[in-house]
């Protein structure tokens, strides 16, 4: 599959740090945004792990997950926090976070290591 119909069929609407509300999640005031690196790279690795049963179902939706980053740029929880409305959809969103996506390292203000928090959407849309 080429880079342009991969990024085609999965948007990954420009990740928003996200607004910590009591709908969302707990956040330390103090816990910086994640800055995402290689997001092109690893966008298509998650559109290649699209659930094949979702594709032959006909399940397509958007997904907005929250992640928590280690501090060595990997995510350490992921958390749906919109359902696509379709279970297989929200599970694969956040075990694409999990093995693909990669962040810069954070530190807060003194060089100590923090858990950043990184939110955006994640939607899976038919191929045309």
């Amino acid at each position: 599959m080429n880079v342009l119909a991969s990024l085609a069929a999965l948007l990954l609407v420009a990740g928003h740090p996200a607004q910590a509300n009591s709908d969302e999640a707990t956040v330390d005031e103090r816990a910086q945004s994640a800055v995402p690196k290689d997001m092109a790279r690893w966008a298509i690795r998650i559109l290649d792990d699209y659930p094949r049963r979702a594709a032959q179902r006909g399940l397509y939706g958007r997904v907005r997950v929250f992640v928590i980053v280690q501090a060595n740029g990997r995510v350490a929880d992921c958390r749906v926090i919109e359902s696509s409305g379709q279970d297989i959809l929200d599970e694969a969103a956040c075990a694409g976070m999990v093995e693909h996506a990669r962040f810069e390292p954070t530190p807060d203000a003194d060089g100590n290591a923090v858990l950043p928090y990184y939110a955006m959407y994640i939607e899976y849309r038919q191929r045309r």
